[in-house]
């Protein structure tokens, strides 16, 4: 998703998540692309699809066939079906031939089962899932899809996020009032976190259906154990860091915030020439207006700077600072200040924006 607008969750996945057949085209279960030509799921999925015993080894060069369900007609706008262009109505969906490169038995104390297959062409419209290593997803509302036997063929499932396991997973109860159980075809598949805006790991394992069924799901960290080449491609190169704001520079992987940018930028292009935004320490204000709305208003064509100022004993002195670096650089063609005391003069005398006029 490099360079690219964050997604809506239900477009990540849709461009995301993929369906595990075998030769006669039965569905084992899912995986999802963590980079443009791998996809991860869980070693028994590509045992069963293979139809042989989940403890007998699978050799590299084993193929699989993978396809995207969720993208194509009738999916979100913006997913890579449209862009794919190859799945019309009355057409089967693109499919490839997907080989095993890594393949991590399900060990006696139930750890390990991944698997790593790569496509050696692309899947129109696939891109890569975001991912997340947080410390806690505890009471994190969460989402995944499964593709089960029945009519229609996906099967949506909302969940809460709990504690860990001693095996490296996360626990996943079912929603209040949830009808979707997790079955067999949901294997492989990933779990979104809404909270986080990216996935936390992979649908492993399931209780029995029942009203208090608890799903276990294999987690960034544990997967990134097993598969430590993966970290650079499934990590973003600037992690969740807690209390500190992502950046402008980080607008890549700032992701699950899209309505309130939508929110932010609105107004600014509306008749509110300030918006306020207002919230405890380290609900990610910062974030939202440095890696989400700044980036968003340039590329829409608007000029944007930057001032902290809570770093600053005066903010008129530091966006007259900031202006003039801006004009300095020659974009705007030869500088009409010649200094930044200059142009905060014409701030304090003319307003903002015809000291911004007669600067440029």
């Amino acid at each position: 998703m490099t360079g690219e607008e964050s997604q809506s969750p239900d477009e990540a996945l849709a461009a995301a998540v993929v369906r595990i057949k075998g030769q006669d085209g039965e569905v084992g279960g899912a995986g999802f692309f963590v980079a443009p030509d791998l996809v991860l799921t869980c070693a028994h999925v590509v045992s069963d699809v293979l139809e042989r015993s989940r403890d007998r080894p699978v050799a590299p060069g084993t193929a699989v066939t993978v396809d995207l369900p969720l993208s194509g007609p009738g999916a979100p706008e913006g997913t890579g079906g449209a862009a794919g262009g190859d799945a019309r109505p009355g057409q089967p969906r693109p499919e490839r031939k997907a080989l095993v490169e890594t393949w991590v038995p399900i060990r006696a104390d139930r750890t390990g089962d991944l698997a790593l297959l790569r496509l050696p062409e692309p899947l129109p419209g696939a891109r890569p899932l975001p991912m997340a290593d947080p410390v806690s997803v505890w009471e994190h509302g969460a989402r995944a899809v499964g593709f089960t036997d029945g009519e229609p063929g996906e099967s949506w499932f909302r969940g809460k996020l709990g504690g860990a396991t001693g095996e490296g997973w996360l626990q996943l109860s079912r929603a209040d009032g949830q009808a979707a159980h997790v079955r067999q075809g949901f294997s492989g598949t990933p779990v979104w976190d809404n909270e986080l805006g990216a996935a936390v790991g992979l649908v492993v394992a399931a209780q029995p259906e029942q009203d208090a069924q608890q799903a276990f799901v294999l987690r960034t960290r544990t997967l990134l154990a097993e598969l430590p080449a993966l970290a650079p491609l499934v990590l973003p190169a600037v992690p969740f860091r807690g209390l500190a704001p992502f950046r402008e520079e980080d607008a890549d992987v700032f992701f699950g915030r899209d309505g309130d940018i939508a929110d932010v930028v609105g107004a600014l292009r509306g008749e509110r020439p300030t918006v306020t935004l207002y919230g405890p320490s380290g609900s990610g204000k910062s974030s939202l207006a440095l890696a989400g709305v700044a980036p968003r208003m340039r590329r829409d064509g608007y000029d944007v700077l930057v001032v902290n100022a809570g770093q600053v004993s005066s903010p008129l002195s530091a966006l007259a600072t900031e202006l003039y670096e801006d004009i300095r650089s020659g974009r705007f063609g030869p500088a009409r200040a010649h200094s930044a005391d200059q142009v905060e003069s014409w701030l304090a005398d003319k307003g903002l924006a015809d000291a911004l006029h007669r600067a440029r």
